[in-house]
């Protein structure tokens, strides 16, 4: 699953068993709305996307295609927000981090400290929200928070969307032996898919206040995304 820029670290925690208790899940009908977020539906143009969260501009250091330094005199310059890698190039860990694929288009629409309010969800500031675009449409939108914040959200999530037709556990345990679950619910319209993680963040000797490798929530189009190339047979 793609991360975004420092969100890359893993809980100390290990995830043991995937599925427990999984129920099966009602997909909707063909004509089902897109899912929708902030007011940014699954499936609009990446042009639609800059003009209706565009909040002004932001000052970054710029260089060379993956330039990595600290910024130099005459190198800052001002992008407009949300940040988009196809506003800037050499965006930092657009190779490298964020894994991306040619015609794909990632937008950070609070980059630094820029548009707090493009994090709020539900009342409470996430760490990071991220929109994927593949050939100019809205594919993926990817949010990571505290395991502190995940009761705050899965309600909000399920007043709006109504209770997850699917539902599954995920094991973890600690470096000390102890064990413990989180949830996995899902909720399914045509091709997409929402999908909201606890994470393991919860359990003994973790820290819930922590949003890096934490809870997240995944809005996904099968049908927009990018597609990887066919695993090679095996010769042998």
């Amino acid at each position: 699953m793609r991360r975004f820029i420092l969100l890359l670290l893993l809980s100390s925690s290990v995830p043991l068993v995937r599925g427990i208790g999984q129920s099966a899940a009602k997909p909707a009908g063909l004509n089902a709305e897109p899912f929708m977020f902030k007011g940014n539906s699954l499936g609009m143009t990446l042009d639609a996307f800059k003009a209706s969260n565009n909040q002004g501009k932001v000052w970054v250091a710029s260089g060379a295609p993956n330039w990595r330094g600290k910024p130099r005199k005459g190198m800052e310059r001002e992008v407009p927000t949300p940040l988009c890698t196809d506003e800037m190039r050499g965006f930092p860990g657009d190779n490298e981090t964020l894994a991306m694929v040619p015609d794909e288009v990632f937008c950070n629409p609070a980059p630094a400290e820029i548009n707090p309010e493009a994090r709020m969800v539900a009342g409470n500031p996430v760490a990071a929200i991220g929109y994927y675009f593949f050939k100019g449409r809205l594919y993926r939108i990817e949010m990571h928070f505290a395991a502190a914040q995940y009761p705050i959200i899965k309600s909000a999530f399920q007043t709006k969307y109504g209770p997850a037709p699917s539902r599954s556990e995920v094991g973890f345990q600690n470096g000390f032996g102890a064990r413990w679950t989180g949830e996995v619910l899902l909720w399914n319209r045509s091709t997409q898919t929402l999908m909201l993680y606890e994470g393991g963040k919860n359990g003994p000797g973790q820290d819930e206040f922590d949003p890096v490798g934490s809870s997240s929530a995944t809005f996904t189009d099968g049908a927009l995304a990018p597609h990887l190339a066919p695993a090679q047979k095996p010769d042998f």
